[in-house]
């Protein structure tokens, strides 16, 4: 990481803008939804990014006590991922440079989404991950 923030600051202009765009390690809720209704059913297993987080912050560190950035300005928000059934969700968790493991399991969440669905005309899941922002300006 501390590699690619030298060719990052090789690379920008004077005064150009580094920006650091990651989601944060943060395990967070699986919802079912209705129109009606939201119930958290589940949690995402993220933490296989935490080393490559943990990575990150460390460059960035050492990047600001070199001297060659500035922080400017921090930020998080969520950012909300939707899926139409467990198996499209657990797909995409499965793809992802990290993969991410729903817990209890995958099962249990089906059970909680096909009990919803019985009731209910239109279901959906929904994840919502901190994302952290951060702009460090070059000095």
């Amino acid at each position: 990481m501390v590699d690619a923030l030298q060719e990052a600051r090789r690379t920008l202009d004077a005064n150009g803008t580094l920006v650091d765009l990651r989601p944060a390690i943060c395990r967070p809720d699986i919802e079912v939804l209705t129109s009606n209704q939201t119930i958290v059913v589940g949690a995402v297993d993220d933490s296989s990014a935490a080393g490559d987080s943990k990575a990150a912050d460390a460059a960035i560190r050492r990047g600001l006590a070199a001297g060659w950035f500035v922080s400017r300005c921090n930020s998080e928000f969520d950012f909300e991922h939707y899926w139409d059934s467990v198996s499209e969700m657990t797909s995409y968790l499965g793809s992802r440079r990290h993969p991410m493991f729903v817990l209890p399991s995958a099962a249990e969440v089906q059970k909680a989404y096909d009990a919803m669905a019985a009731a209910n005309e239109a279901v959906r899941l929904r994840c919502r991950w901190r994302v952290m922002l951060n702009f460090y300006l070059l000095l």
